[in-house]
């Protein structure tokens, strides 16, 4: 059976706050290169705008698009 290659480019990972969380960053890396997608970390202060990663649609959000 062949591999299917998944339809994105990029996964968006909203880098941990806590020491304690960032190993599971490992993971998720070697997880996007297997996939052959970019990985896109982001660390933001807003709470509001931080919870934009969570959305179960959410891709890619540009300024100005």
């Amino acid at each position: 059976m062949g591999r299917r290659k998944p339809d994105f480019k990029r996964m968006l990972l909203r880098l941990p706050h806590s020491p304690n969380d960032y190993a599971a960053v490992s993971p998720i890396a070697e997880l996007a290169n297997l996939l052959g997608a970019d990985l896109i970390g982001t660390y933001v202060d807003d709470g509001s705008l931080r919870n934009l990663v969570g959305l179960p649609d959410a891709r890619e959000f540009r300024a100005g698009a």
